[in-house]
Protein backbone atom coordinates (compact mmCIF):
# COMPACT_ATOMS: atom_id res chain seq x y z
CA UNK A 1 0.00 0.00 0.00
CA UNK A 2 1.13 3.50 -0.94
CA UNK A 3 1.56 6.14 1.93
CA UNK A 4 -0.61 8.98 1.80
CA UNK A 5 2.59 11.25 2.27
CA UNK A 6 3.41 9.54 -1.30
CA UNK A 7 -0.03 10.24 -3.15
CA UNK A 8 -1.52 13.74 -2.07
CA UNK A 9 -4.40 15.62 -3.69
CA UNK A 10 -1.92 18.45 -4.44
CA UNK A 11 0.42 16.60 -6.84
CA UNK A 12 -0.99 16.23 -9.91
CA UNK A 13 -3.20 13.83 -11.73
CA UNK A 14 -0.31 11.97 -13.87
CA UNK A 15 2.20 11.78 -10.50
CA UNK A 16 -1.25 10.17 -9.14
CA UNK A 17 -2.16 7.81 -11.53
CA UNK A 18 2.00 7.18 -11.36
CA UNK A 19 1.53 6.49 -7.66
CA UNK A 20 -2.10 4.74 -6.54
CA UNK A 21 -1.65 3.07 -10.76
CA UNK A 22 -5.67 2.36 -11.61
CA UNK A 23 -7.33 3.53 -8.49
CA UNK A 24 -9.01 5.53 -10.43
CA UNK A 25 -11.33 3.09 -11.63
CA UNK A 26 -12.70 1.80 -8.37
CA UNK A 27 -16.32 2.26 -8.57
CA UNK A 28 -16.58 2.11 -12.23
CA UNK A 29 -18.95 -0.66 -12.11
CA UNK A 30 -21.42 0.53 -10.11
CA UNK A 31 -21.21 4.03 -12.09
CA UNK A 32 -21.97 1.56 -15.40
CA UNK A 33 -24.66 0.03 -13.79
CA UNK A 34 -26.42 3.13 -13.08
CA UNK A 35 -25.79 5.03 -16.65
CA UNK A 36 -26.46 2.09 -18.55
CA UNK A 37 -30.30 1.57 -18.30
CA UNK A 38 -31.03 5.27 -18.65
CA UNK A 39 -28.53 5.76 -22.02
CA UNK A 40 -30.11 2.33 -23.45
CA UNK A 41 -34.01 4.05 -23.02
CA UNK A 42 -33.15 7.64 -24.08
CA UNK A 43 -31.55 5.95 -27.14
CA UNK A 44 -34.70 3.47 -27.96
CA UNK A 45 -36.45 6.88 -27.24
CA UNK A 46 -34.50 8.86 -29.94
CA UNK A 47 -35.20 6.12 -32.52
CA UNK A 48 -39.10 5.64 -32.31
CA UNK A 49 -39.15 9.19 -32.40
CA UNK A 50 -37.30 9.53 -35.42
CA UNK A 51 -38.90 6.82 -37.10
CA UNK A 52 -42.46 8.21 -36.48
CA UNK A 53 -41.68 11.73 -37.68
CA UNK A 54 -39.98 10.62 -40.61
CA UNK A 55 -36.68 11.43 -40.06
CA UNK A 56 -34.42 9.26 -42.51
CA UNK A 57 -30.93 8.77 -40.64
CA UNK A 58 -28.30 8.37 -43.30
Amino acid sequence: MVTSEKCSRRRPLSANILCSGLQLYRGISGSIVKILPTTSIGYVIYEELCKSFGVRMS
